[in-house]
């Protein structure tokens, strides 16, 4: 259905819909937990239920989905666990559960999912190390594990990811180093990297990532060096999320052009234009302080940051605690 202005929780007698192949209810504002009527569907292909208010746990449920492929639930108030039983989706392609509340560790079970391209799980409370099951992901594009609360070291079997062009693992708690390893890692442009207490600088000897790397400089140039023009346009996670005086949007621009930045609610209203002008290709960094254009403080709650520009659209949610 797309956007659109369905409230309530999502009826579990669409579990009965047996020849389903596609749901997408995306940006409503749906509210409740996921039902795990759902887990019914074995026909289904695409589930896309992101950017909405759903609470509770994932169902365990969705994991005999064998036929999905696509499984968003990004953007909602989901908490919990990831349940292992996911890892059954060998058909899956993209799994994104980013920006929910979810905890514990990331089950090693994901390292079954051998046809994913994209997994995103940044912006939850993800804790424990990164497990170097992931390395068996060799199909693997997009891999988002940023502003969770990860710990130890960046496992040097990541390397093994050698299709890897994004890669983002800033805002954690990792230490050590970047693995030498990663040298391998040619198809990489984007590498968003900073925030922890590792060393927030590439090894001379990855000197081929340098272009991909951002904040990153060589350790030996200026630490925080930041290139001029970077490779990929992107809408980075917006720091602090959760927030309450002001937060920090950052983004990069491979193209110059027309490019505006504004907060919407997640009913689509437009509260306040950051950026509407043209700028050149590089890295730039705005606040949103949590008033709208008329210089009024808006109420707690979830909203959303869209990046615009000629060749599309970019989204991230923000959660302002007042």
């Amino acid at each position: 259905m797309g956007p659109n202005s369905l409230t309530g929780p999502i009826p579990p007698q669409l579990g009965q819909l047996a020849n389903l192949r596609l749901l997408t209810l995306s940006e409503c504002n749906l509210g409740g937990p996921i039902p795990l009527e759902l887990g019914q569907l074995e026909d289904l292909g695409t589930l896309d239920l992101a950017a909405n208010n759903l609470v509770g746990p994932i169902p365990p449920e969705l994991g005999q989905v064998a036929s999905l492929v696509v499984l968003d639930l990004s953007g909602n108030e989901l908490s919990g666990a990831i349940p292992p039983e996911l890892g059954a989706l060998e058909r899956l392609s993209r799994l994104d559960l980013g920006w929910n509340r979810l905890t514990g560790r990331i089950p090693p079970e994901l390292g079954q999912l051998t046809n994913l391209k994209e997994l995103a799980l940044w912006g939850n409370e993800l804790t424990g190390s990164i497990p170097p099951e992931l390395a068996q992901l060799t199909e693997l594009e997009t891999l988002g594990l940023s502003a969770n609360g990860l710990t130890g070291s960046i496992p040097p079997e990541l390397a093994q990811l050698t299709k890897l062009e994004r890669l983002s693992l800033a805002e954690n708690r990792l230490t050590g180093s970047i693995p030498l390893e990663f040298a391998q890692l040619t198809r990489l442009r984007y590498f968003y990297f900073g925030g922890q207490g590792i060393e927030e600088c590439l090894p001379t000897e990855l000197s081929g990532l340098e272009a991909a790397a951002w904040p990153l400089s060589l350790c030996a140039t200026a630490i925080g060096d930041v290139r001029e023009f970077p490779l990929l346009t992107d809408l980075t996670p917006n720091h602090p999320n959760p927030f309450n005086a002001g937060t920090r949007i950052t983004y990069s621009l491979a193209d110059g052009g027309s490019v505006q930045i504004a907060i919407y609610s997640v009913l689509g209203q437009r509260i306040h234009t950051v950026v509407d002008k043209v700028q050149s290709p590089g890295v730039y960094q705005v606040s949103w302080d949590g008033r709208d254009t008329q210089g009024r403080e808006v109420a707690s709650g979830v909203y959303v940051c869209r990046l615009r520009l000629a060749e599309g659209t970019l989204s991230r949610r923000l959660t302002l605690v007042r």
